[in-house]
């Protein structure tokens, strides 16, 4: 199980993701917690802005398995490993 979860982590990370944010939009729509001040479009828009954002920054600043990003590890030399 934990093998079949490794190798298909991207498509249950963005499964997970959608289905959450799926469930948040009908909820929004069933039961707003307040009157809007801002359209919802532009709001929903800068928030998911941001998601990407963030997920962009996150790939970037930490290494993956294959190596890339900015947080390789450095050897005493100032080599990468």
């Amino acid at each position: 199980m934990s093998e079949w979860l490794l190798n298909h982590e991207p498509q249950v990370r963005l499964s997970c993701f959608f289905g959450v944010l799926g469930l948040m939009a009908l909820w929004e729509l069933v039961a707003p917690r307040r009157a809007l001040t801002a359209s919802k479009a532009l709001r929903w828009a800068s928030n998911l802005s941001l998601v990407v954002l963030n997920s962009v920054l996150l790939r970037l600043l930490f290494r993956r398995r294959d190596g890339h990003g900015l947080t390789r590890r450095r050897t005493p030399l100032g080599t990468a490993q």
